[in-house]
C-alpha cells in the first residue's frame, strides 16, 4: 500500500466540522473536526509525526500509557472517542464528499495519535475476524496545510506538553 503522504487517503467520516479560523484563513490554512470510525485511522501513516509507536522499535515495550488506551478499547470503546482523542492530521488538501460521508485527504499524515494508532492496529490485529472486534469512533483533527514547513511546527508544537504529575491526577480525583 502506497503511503499516505504519497498520494490520496479516502477516510469514511460519522461527522465533519470546518472549524478554521479567520486567523487560519489568513495564512492560507483550514482546520476540520472529524468523527470516523477507528479503523480509519490505520490507514495513514506517520511521515511527519515526531515519532512512531514505540513498541515498533526493537527493544521498546509497551508502557502505561499503551495499557489505558488498550482498556479503554477492550473495556470501554464507546468513551473512546472522548478520553483518547489525540489525533492530528496534515493534509495538503481537502475534498468532502458529504452524500458518500468521504473525506479525501491530499498528502496526509498522522502529525500526534502515534500511540493511539498503534494500539488500535494492536487491538485489530489480535483478532482472526475483524467483524469480531469492538467497533469505535475516533475524533480527527485536520489542519490543511500547504507550507510544510508550518507541518513540521506544527507536528513539534502538539508533541510537546508538561507532564501531568500521578499526585495532581490523584488529587483530581477526589475533587
Amino acid at each position: 500500500m502506497k503511503p499516505s503522504s504519497e498520494g490520496i487517503s479516502r477516510l469514511a467520516f460519522e461527522l465533519v466540522r470546518n472549524v478554521t479560523s479567520a486567523d487560519e484563513k489568513e495564512n492560507g490554512s483550514r482546520t476540520f473536526i472529524v468523527n470516523i470510525p477507528a479503523q480509519e485511522i490505520l490507514k495513514i501513516d506517520t511521515e511527519h509525526n515526531l515519532r512512531d509507536y514505540i513498541p515498533a522499535h526493537e527493544g521498546k515495550r509497551r508502557n502505561g500509557v499503551h495499557n489505558a488506551i488498550a482498556s479503554t478499547i477492550e473495556d470501554n470503546p464507546s468513551r473512546f472517542i472522548t478520553l483518547h482523542s489525540g489525533f492530528v492530521i496534515s493534509a495538503s488538501d481537502v475534498t468532502i464528499d458529504d452524500d458518500n460521508k468521504v473525506v479525501k485527504l491530499k498528502r496526509a499524515s498522522l502529525i500526534n495519535g502515534a500511540q493511539f494508532q498503534g494500539e488500535i492496529k494492536r487491538y485489530y490485529d489480535s483478532f482472526d475476524d475483524p467483524s469480531e472486534a469492538n467497533s469505535f469512533l475516533v475524533r480527527v483533527e485536520i489542519i490543511v496545510e500547504p507550507d510544510h514547513d508550518c507541518v513540521v511546527e506544527t507536528a513539534i508544537a502538539r508533541n510537546t506538553s508538561t507532564q501531568v504529575t500521578a499526585l495532581s491526577r490523584a488529587g483530581k480525583k477526589k475533587a
